[in-house]
């Protein structure tokens, strides 16, 4: 019964009657590690229910929204990657927190712990066109987020708001 689960979790019942737009989500697993169907889908449902939450939340705070560079996507990755740090003005070498450089550009960075089983690594959404979010599996080393992040960018802007043609597998050269 509904009305016991909502006193039990202590969340109302309009929380559990929301409609939620449900999207495809592109979702990246460790290479060659792709979990069960019923995995997937549950991955699928937490990222498009996070994505309706903070959207929802968004709707109540002003926030900035992402600078997209125009016209300077290539469909090279590795080219992409640079023309977006000399569009950011990050220098060349080791980018030192790049978290911090993602956060400042208004993309919402969401960890989430998810299990070993599940075998997620991270993913892009767009809240808007100019508001992308990443989710990414918390649980991992911080070489393998930092890492999951960079590709999800790849994803931003050489998906979302670059050429919609380029090869899936590319985002990992970004």
């Amino acid at each position: 019964d509904l009305e016991k689960i909502s006193k039990a979790l202590e969340y109302p019942i309009s929380f559990f009657n929301k409609k939620i737009d449900t999207h495809t989500v592109h979702l990246d697993f460790r290479k060659g590690k792709l979990p069960t169907d019923k995995s997937q889908r549950k991955i699928m449902a937490i990222a498009n229910r996070t994505r309706d939450e903070i959207k929802n939340l968004l709707k109540e705070v002003d926030k900035e929204s992402i600078i997209i560079p125009e016209n300077i996507f290539s469909r090279k990755p590795v080219e992409a990657a640079k023309q977006l740090r000399n569009f950011w003005k990050i220098p060349k070498g080791p980018i030192h927190n790049l978290m911090e450089e993602v956060e400042e550009k208004s993309i919402i960075l969401m960890p989430m712990k998810f299990s070993e089983q599940d075998k997620f690594t991270a993913c892009a959404l767009e809240l808007s066109y100019s508001n992308p979010l990443i989710i990414y599996n918390s649980t991992h080393p911080m070489d393998r987020i930092r890492f999951s992040i960079a590709h999800e960018l790849g994803h931003i802007f050489l998906h979302h708001h670059g050429d919609q043609d380029v090869d899936l597998s590319v985002p990992y050269e970004f």
